[in-house]
């Protein structure tokens, strides 16, 4: 699974070549829920990090497989 641009300053896009992503959230660091996307069993998906402050997030990423955790920058 591929994030980028990371850190970003809006918009993050996913991609999961060989496994379709089934939801996305958005984690603080404290482990609080900061926003939640349905991917729709998609490969790519572009999404728009306006609502979150600036900080470090963990974005978990649910796929039928299993589920990737990873970290992210939101800049200003």
């Amino acid at each position: 699974i591929s994030i980028f641009p990371n850190p970003t300053s809006g918009w993050l896009r996913v991609q999961s070549p060989e496994v379709q992503m089934e939801k996305i959230e958005f984690f603080t660091l404290n482990g609080q829920s900061a926003q939640t996307a349905w991917a729709g069993f998609s490969h790519d998906v572009t999404l728009s990090l306006g609502d979150l402050p600036t900080g470090v997030f963990w974005i978990k990423i649910q796929t039928p497989h299993g589920i990737s955790v990873k970290k992210i920058v939101k800049k200003p």
